[in-house]
């Protein structure tokens, strides 16, 4: 094991400096201010970063595999193609954060808030996203296959030029029913997506749970 996963940087303020591909794996980093801070490529794996804030910081291709995220702030901050597979971050907020390419496979995101994110091609397969926000967020070719999404709020989010596919466990029982569905937007311009109306779903191989009404194949 590394010094690095030692390290004790709690409560400092580290904001605006560039610390791009700095190795702080399994560090505690509890309530750090990196406000515009430059975290290219760094590798924060399984470090503890609770209540930290990271607004307008630079993530682009960083490591947050398995890292301790709650309540952690990334609003408007620039996360392409990272990685927060198994990442832990109930209530984390991405708001306006650019998250194209970014991969938040089984990852926990109970309740986390990404309103008006950019999540081109990113991945939220097998994620929890269960209380999760995703209003206006753009979600054009993203991956929720397997993901848990009951209580997520997708209002207004856009799709382009994509198939949408999810698997949706929408009842809370053991016994979660999976509803499977493609949404196939119009090509010329984006579509507000309005998760409550499924008039243009299809739906594949479904069994509905039981709290699903006036669903186009029922």
């Amino acid at each position: 094991m590394s010094p690095a996963t030692r390290v004790d940087l709690s409560h400092v303020d580290l904001s605006g400096l560039d610390l791009e591909q700095v190795v702080l794996e399994g560090a505690s980093l509890f309530g750090v201010d990196l406000s515009g801070a430059n975290l290219s490529g760094a590798i924060l794996n399984e470090a503890s970063l609770v209540n930290s804030t990271f607004q307008n910081a630079k993530l682009n291709d960083a490591k947050l595999i398995g890292a301790f995220l709650n309540d952690v702030d990334f609003t408007k901050a620039s996360m392409r193609s990272a990685s927060l597979n198994q990442a832990v971050a109930p209530s984390a907020i991405f708001d306006e954060a650019d998250l194209r390419e970014a991969s938040f496979e089984a990852a926990n995101l109970t309740n986390a808030n990404f309103v008006g994110a950019k999540l081109l091609d990113a991945s939220l397969e097998v994620a929890t996203l269960e209380g999760a926000f995703f209003i206006k967020a753009d979600l054009t070719n993203a991956s929720f296959k397997k993901s848990k999404i009951n209580g997520t709020d997708f209002e207004r989010s856009y799709v382009f030029e994509s198939t949408y596919e999810m698997n949706l466990r929408l009842n809370k029982d053991k016994a979660s029913s999976k509803l499977i569905f493609k949404l196939q937007p119009e090509t010329e311009a984006p579509r507000l997506l309005t998760m409550n109306d499924l008039s243009e779903a299809t739906f594949e191989e479904a069994t509905p749970p039981k709290n699903v009404k006036n669903s186009p194949s029922l």
